[in-house]
């Protein structure tokens, strides 16, 4: 296993996917990731706009949706992980929480029992459960998002 230097590291220069064997630097476009990555491997988030692909990330496997709307200029700016199933959402939490702690070490910010918070250099993650919506149902559940953001330049 890496050392939590190696992986803060890792993470600043972009985001691994181990399995494929690429790593994909932040602030890539669309064009770019699909030319690291074949546009076959990913399906479309129900939105429309991120495309997504299961891989394992700092040891939490999960379907990652890449973010290329919520900034200007259409780069790679987040990855994002986000559980609305009515009734798993606080699972899904409880086991990144303790993959999370292993690879990035404690973070910097625990706000109650449901949101961790790690700000090192221009890599912010924010693992939290909060009420949201299921998207297929409109009805309002508990929401797991697990959000990496590259903030600034690269």
């Amino acid at each position: 296993m890496r050392s939590i230097e190696e992986n803060w590291t890792n993470l600043s220069d972009g985001i691994a996917v181990e399995r494929l064997g690429v790593s994909i630097p932040w602030l890539v476009t669309k064009d770019e990731l699909f030319r690291l990555i074949p546009e076959s491997e990913f399906h479309i988030s129900e939105g429309g706009c991120w495309p997504m692909l299961r891989f394992k990330l700092l040891g939490f496997s999960a379907v990652w949706g890449f973010n290329f709307v919520s900034r200007g200029g259409g780069r790679l700016v987040e990855l994002q992980f986000r559980n609305c199933n009515y009734h798993t959402p606080k699972r899904s939490y409880r086991r990144s929480h303790s993959h999370l702690q292993r690879a990035l070490g404690k973070p910097g910010m625990v706000d109650g029992t449901w949101q961790q918070t790690w700000r090192v250099g221009r890599i912010w993650i924010d693992n939290y459960v909060s009420p949201g919506t299921n998207f297929r149902t409109l009805g309002k559940v508990p929401v797991h998002t697990l959000s990496i953001w590259c903030k600034g330049g690269a």
